[in-house]
């Protein structure tokens, strides 16, 4: 259990950088995010104690994307730790009527979620937005978050072709 006087981060906001866990500060002066060593206590599925240093300000996640210019991993996981859910299951509507329910679209990345939301809203389409860690991290377990509609946009690499056909069939 966590103490109630534990400074506590979202999980996905947790990044692996070599043998050490980090995460990313705002620095409101600069309005740039800042990179902190930090030792983790208890986790759980969503959340994780930061035992040390003391971190005050926000804390900036986007589905564990790098935001520090290294390009050669895009998302950094925290070892033993994988993405358990899509990005954007906490924005996922329940209680629609059976035949109401707006459509899902799966599409491969936090980013892509968010441009693909934006445009959704923009157009006045009424639409759920999950985005893949990647196209191999599908679980076919997701399969049930869908309606009777489903759009489904990964990239157009050899991941995403190969990973296509069994997202459709899950479906």
């Amino acid at each position: 259990a966590v103490r109630a006087d534990a400074t506590v981060v979202p999980i996905d906001a947790v990044i692996r950088r070599g043998s050490e866990d980090a995460v990313f500060l705002v620095d409101e002066a600069t309005k740039k995010a800042r990179l902190v060593r930090v030792r983790v206590g208890v986790t759980d599925e969503r959340r994780a104690e930061i035992l040390e240093p003391r971190i005050e300000g926000r804390v900036i996640t986007l589905q564990r994307r790098r935001i520090d210019g290294i390009t050669e991993r895009k998302y950094v996981f925290p070892a033993g730790r994988p993405a358990r859910w899509p990005y954007g299951i906490d924005r996922l509507r329940r209680g629609a009527r059976p035949g109401e329910e707006p459509p899902l679209a799966i599409v491969e990345g936090a980013i892509d979620a968010l441009a693909f939301r934006r445009l959704a809203r923009r157009d006045g389409q009424d639409c759920a937005v999950l985005g893949l860690a990647s196209a191999r991290s599908w679980d076919s377990a997701w399969a049930r978050l869908a309606g009777p509609r489903a759009l489904i946009g990964v990239d157009g690499d050899r991941a995403g072709h190969s990973a296509v056909g069994g997202i459709v069939h899950d479906m």
